[in-house]
């Protein structure tokens, strides 16, 4: 649909009409062109289903919040440069998709947004996820890829729920130590990242199941080194060198290893 400014405006303002007579539980106004939304919208607290996607929105309401019933809402294909303030406060979400807009940051309490499951932001300019992102523990199924993302919170492998993880095409230089105890990851895409050096390049392209293999063994290695040289350091006044070595020697006979993670 194709419409001026105005009639797209008037358009959105007799589809809220008919919603809040209604009472519907769902609202679409994709693809209108809306560069602003009526103020109106915000009386609809019944709303759980908002289509607010393929439209020019640079800004969303102050009092977007008031919308506190909302479980999926879409706003995707927008201009947005920022979400609201008070935006965690739509704490029923459990499908947000705002892929390809123009976020550079997400607001710092945006992980009270506990019940989502599915989470697209890529193609943004986000830089960095809130250091306590890793509370959002029912999410499944998250799209970072083609954003300004160099590192990720060290505790995501909180996420106990993820299986699809998409990172392509940013610029992450490291992966969190602990990442491989991400047990339920079944989808993890990291091409295109230039920076990125462990894993290999020869690893993330064998896909998902090489890649977890390759973390669980560089974190068990670096686990077992941890063990040797703490036994190390108490037999160091017992005239018995050389017990780390043989300590990592033995771990090697004992997995059929010769060598670590490459």
């Amino acid at each position: 649909m194709s419409l001026s400014p105005e009639k797209a405006y008037q358009e959105a303002l007799r589809r809220i009409e008919i919603v809040r007579r209604t009472r519907a539980a769902a609202l679409n106004l994709a693809g209108l062109g809306l560069k602003t939304l009526p103020p109106k919208i915000t009386q609809l607290s019944q709303l759980q289903i908002l289509d607010l996607s393929h439209n020019q929105l640079q800004a969303l309401p102050v009092d977007f919040a008031k919308l506190s019933q909302l479980r999926l809402l879409w706003l995707h294909m927008n201009q947005l440069q920022a979400l609201p303030a008070d935006f965690a406060k739509l704490s029923q979400l459990q499908e947000l998709f705002l892929e390809h807009n123009q976020l550079q940051a997400l607001p710092a309490d945006f992980a009270k947004l506990s019940q989502l499951q599915e989470l697209s932001l890529d193609n943004n300019e986000i830089q960095a996820l809130p250091a306590d992102f890793a509370k959002l523990s029912q999410l499944r199924l998250l799209w970072l890829h083609n954003n300004q993302i160099q590192a990720l919170p060290k505790d995501m492998a909180k996420l106990t729920q993820l299986q699809l993880l998409d990172l392509r095409n940013t610029r992450l230089q490291a992966l969190p130590a602990d990442f491989a105890k991400l047990s339920q990851l079944q989808d993890l895409r990291l091409s295109g990242n230039s920076d990125l050096k462990d894993p290999p390049p020869h690893i993330i392209k064998q896909g998902t199941e090489a890649i977890m293999a390759y973390l669980r063994e560089k974190a068990t290695r670096a686990r077992k080194l941890w063990e040797c040289k703490t036994l190390s350091w108490v037999r160091a006044t017992s005239a018995r060198p050389g017990s780390m070595k043989r300590c990592m020697n033995g771990w090697r006979v004992e997995t059929g290893r010769t060598a670590g993670p490459r």
